[in-house]
């Protein structure tokens, strides 16, 4: 995705489960060495969740919405935001 700054904010496994047409749910897993990246698994394996819609997923994670108006996290925010704040896909 974006490299060593998105890298960097995923410390704990994150979950991104989006509803909706082209639903899917995913576990994001954090680097495993310095130099290595993250991994995204099919599933939900972890405690902190970040919910939205696919369709608002398009719009919230190319940062042209923000995310805070179209996202709920459950379990640890402060897991999830890093992550959340960084995230721009191009």
């Amino acid at each position: 995705m974006q490299g060593p700054e998105l890298t960097s904010t995923v410390r704990r496994p994150l979950v991104l489960d989006l509803t909706g047409p082209g639903a899917t749910t995913v576990t994001i897993l954090p680097a495993t060495g310095p130099d290595g990246q993250l991994t995204v698994a099919p599933g939900a394996d972890a405690t902190t969740r970040v919910h939205s819609t696919a369709l608002d997923f398009i719009a919230w994670a190319t940062t042209r919405k923000p995310w805070r108006a179209h996202c709920r996290i459950t379990g640890d925010a402060s897991a999830a935001i890093p992550f959340l704040d960084c995230l721009d896909i191009i």
